[in-house]
């Protein structure tokens, strides 16, 4: 469902392009991807008549790059020693270096549980932490898409699977049109909400996208007592219709 949300996003790639970014295995080739996505942004770019901008030197680049990858600005000690090297590769270089550190695990956790835990769970500061460190590890060991697809299918109790967290609104459930709202929204770059009641206004989602991909949630089995959410824990029943 999320790929074929995709593939009518007139701003995502599509399946074949998509495809062509993959090397042996199955796994993305970062220079393939790299294109791919440099193709995308140029033709958008094109379209809106808005020229290319200019590359960034090394002192710009390398302070967007700790920004991005670990949240903070280099150090000192860390931009004279970068801007000091003449490899060729030193950019490649440091970006792989800044991957393979524990602190971009860490600053990704810091950004996605503000994204994925909710401003009204009631019990948000107890359970955040133990949050926190299961996306830390998770950034720094697997893929993105595993990341993905462990969230989006998590069951179990909070101790066993501190992924539950993120379909859960502190000691309540999440309903199935807020975690479709939130899944379209954070994993696919795009707002679906406006297509629940009612075929999009403005873009070419319709209402069977919205409760389409709202099927899937409809299987999420929480307790009704709150109290018993975190004992009891989350399960998936595929018999359970879908109830708008």
């Amino acid at each position: 469902m999320l790929h074929a949300l995709a593939d009518t996003n007139p701003h995502c790639p599509r399946g074949r392009d998509r495809d062509r970014s993959r090397g042996e295995g199955g796994r993305p080739d970062p220079a393939e991807l790299a294109g791919l996505i440099d193709r995308h942004v140029e033709t958008r770019l094109k379209a809106e008549r808005v020229p290319l901008a200019e590359p960034a030197g090394d002192a710009e680049f390398l302070r967007r790059v700790y920004l991005d990858l670990h949240g903070v600005v280099p150090t000192a000690e860390q931009a004279a020693r970068f801007l000091a090297n003449t490899r060729l590769d030193r950019r490649a270089r440091l970006v792989d270096a800044l991957l393979a550190d524990p602190r971009y695990g860490e600053h990704l956790a810091d950004v996605w549980q503000g994204y994925l835990i909710s401003p009204l769970a009631d019990d948000r500061v107890v359970r955040a932490d133990r949050f926190r460190k299961w996306l830390t590890n998770e950034f720094n060991t697997r893929t993105w898409e595993r990341i993905t697809t462990e969230i989006l299918t998590a069951s179990g109790k909070l101790e066993d699977n501190p992924a539950v967290l993120y379909l859960i609104e502190g000691r309540h459930p999440r309903t199935v049109p807020d975690l479709t709202d939130l899944a379209s929204r954070y994993f696919l770059g795009v707002r679906l909400s406006c297509a629940q009641c009612h075929d999009h206004p403005f873009v070419a989602w319709k209402q069977q996208d919205f409760w389409g991909m709202a099927a899937f949630f409809t299987q999420i089995q929480t307790p009704g007592n709150p109290k018993l959410v975190y004992r009891v824990g989350v399960k998936d029943n595929p018999e359970l219709p879908l109830t708008p």
